[in-house]
């Protein structure tokens, strides 16, 4: 899609290393190298009153250690995706409530 977010909105790509031929001016994906607190930051300065919303249960698992995030809403989804990252392993610092909610919700919140 040329650098452009399907969603069309803004997309924090956090990184160790910038790709070749970015950053790019005609695009909404930034790639964040200073850091996971960076990131989101850039991502709530550009959200404003709206909802960020992030991908990768590692990536959720660290803004959560961080203090980052202050809910989490995963819709639930009957399929066999095979193995990957649990979310919720090892969340050494985050203190969270899990509750369920109508329509297959999950919704996790700091306590």
């Amino acid at each position: 899609m040329g650098g452009q977010h399907p969603f069309g909105v803004p997309a924090y790509v956090v990184t160790h290393q910038m790709p070749e031929g970015w950053p790019r001016p005609d695009t909404a994906v930034h790639f964040v190298t200073d850091g996971l607190e960076s990131a989101v930051a850039q991502a709530k300065a550009a959200a404003g009153d709206k909802i960020v919303g992030m991908h990768g249960p590692d990536t959720i698992r660290q803004c959560l250690d961080a203090g980052l995030l202050d809910e989490i809403r995963v819709d639930l989804v009957p399929l066999l995706l095979g193995s990957g990252i649990r979310m919720f392993d090892r969340v050494g610092n985050a203190p969270l409530t899990l509750a369920t909610r109508p329509s297959s919700r999950v919704w996790v919140s700091r306590t």
